[in-house]
């Protein structure tokens, strides 16, 4: 019986091949050993003999591979959009899109109010609940439908009114904090108090009513400023405020500052009438200054529980609170003016006719 030995480090190879890799005069020896169909030759020849016969076999394995590799790329992206296409919304597919739209946003804005309504909507897409709005076709929104009409107009004009209301509050933030800059003593000379502001708010408070508080005067006379800029003119009037604003606080912010040296015992008071000559005559003294501020209602005195004299000064308040202490101000002396104006009932009933009582009824007894 004979037994032929089948090493690991043979390689089988065919006739065909032998002769591809130039060894086919080896056949018959001890290098090439036949084995049924074909040969059995040393792994190491075998590679050295391609390497020579095929130089760029090696090229084309990586270019096998990255065929391979495309071909699996091709086959998962087939198998996404066959997963897409079966789960792509067959009706409703505008509000699929912008919910879509919204989830993928939110991930990648620092907004918390839209970061949750992304979530919102990501949530609402994934849950199965509602997965027959964007599947039967009885849920599709009818878009000719009167209801439809009003809804998407009355969601445009609050989606306008909101991007005009959050244009104000950034626009009233900046100017507060334009003015604390302005009065927190850096500049050399003193803030100055807009007396024109002052009156034009005061005319917008009154204009929202007289027995509102002045939170609901405030959000009248934003409602009012939105309501002007829904016509043509407004949206230009509005436009060219915009722009105006945003000169007037390029113009407000600090362009530079300056440092002057004063020298020991030299007053303060006097570099500053220097520097503003206008402001020479009028000096005022402290106990002049002080009725000013109690009329303001800035100052208040008082005696102490041990009988010491105590004085109060109150900061005068700036923007927003100014603004709301204007208001209930005004709502007060409102309140004050009406109650002085009120007439009692009986200077009305003063003036009326008596009519006859009891008459009628003694001559029917007769």
């Amino acid at each position: 019986m004979v037994l032929i030995s089948v090493y690991d480090d043979y390689k089988f190879v065919t006739g065909v091949q032998l002769e591809e890799l130039g060894l086919s005069h080896l056949i018959g020896t001890s290098i090439v050993r036949a084995y049924m169909h074909g040969y059995f030759i040393d792994n190491r020849l075998y590679s050295k003999a391609n390497a020579i016969m095929k130089p760029f076999a090696y090229d084309r394995y990586k270019e096998d591979k990255v065929m391979e590799e495309l071909k699996r790329e091709r086959e998962g992206l087939s198998a996404a959009r066959k997963a897409r296409e079966q789960n792509e919304a067959k009706v409703n597919k505008e509000l699929a899109i912008r919910l879509q739209t919204e989830a993928i946003i939110s991930s990648s804005v620092k907004d918390k109010q839209a970061a949750k309504k992304g979530t919102a909507a990501a949530a609402f897409l994934s849950d199965n609940r509602f997965s027959s709005l964007f599947s039967n076709p009885d849920f599709e929104i009818d878009k000719d439908s009167e209801q439809y009409k009003r809804n998407l107009d009355s969601l445009e004009k609050l989606n306008h009114k909101k991007d005009k209301i959050r244009w104000v509050d950034d626009k009233n933030e900046s100017e507060d904090e334009a003015q604390e800059v302005m009065q927190s003593g850096l500049f050399m000379e003193d803030p100055k108090i807009d007396d024109n502001a002052e009156s034009s708010s005061s005319n917008e408070y009154e204009e929202g009513g007289d027995e509102e508080s002045s939170t609901d005067d405030d959000n009248g006379k934003r409602y009012r400023k939105l309501h002007k800029t829904s016509s043509g003119e407004g949206a230009r009037d509005f436009a060219a405020k915009v722009a105006t604003s945003v000169d007037e606080d390029d113009e407000r912010k600090p362009k530079a500052f300056e440092l002057i040296e004063l020298s020991h015992g030299e007053d303060y008071s006097r570099l500053i009438s220097s520097l503003n000559p206008s402001k020479v005559g009028s000096a005022q003294t402290l106990g002049e200054m002080r009725e000013e501020a109690a009329q303001d209602g800035l100052v208040e005195s008082g005696v102490s529980s041990f009988g010491g004299k105590e004085v109060t000064f109150r900061l005068k308040p700036s923007g927003k609170e100014a603004r709301f202490e204007r208001g209930t101000e005004r709502q007060k002396q409102h309140i004050r003016e009406r109650k002085q104006l009120r007439r009692a009932a009986n200077e009305i009933t003063r003036t009326l006719k008596k009519l006859p009582v009891g008459r009628g009824r003694g001559r029917g007894m007769h």
